[in-house]
């Protein structure tokens, strides 16, 4: 395996509303493939690109896996806020 080909391990993380979030450092375009084979054994169908693009969304897309792009200052607020809104909509 190449470096290329390598991709980080990625945490499954629970909550008591059911929702399911995987963790995982940002693919580029040599190893989008890996992750999205990941995600979809997974069950990912959204994925929160909170960092600069390294990946054309349109894999991502392609596979069936929607990209929502979130910058952050690193407020954990912010970033709660706004998956909530992701996953619920606004109130």
């Amino acid at each position: 395996m190449t470096m290329q080909n390598y991709i980080t391990p990625v945490s499954r993380v629970e909550n008591d509303n059911g929702l399911k979030f995987v963790i995982f450092d940002a693919p580029n375009e040599s190893n989008v493939q890996h992750y999205i084979k990941e995600l979809l054994a997974q069950g990912v169908k959204h994925v929160v690109r909170v960092c600069e693009p390294t990946y054309s969304m349109k894999s991502m897309e392609e596979a069936g896996i929607h990209v929502h792009v979130r910058f952050f200052t690193h407020n954990h607020f912010e970033i709660l806020s706004s998956l909530w809104t992701i996953f619920h909509g606004s109130n």
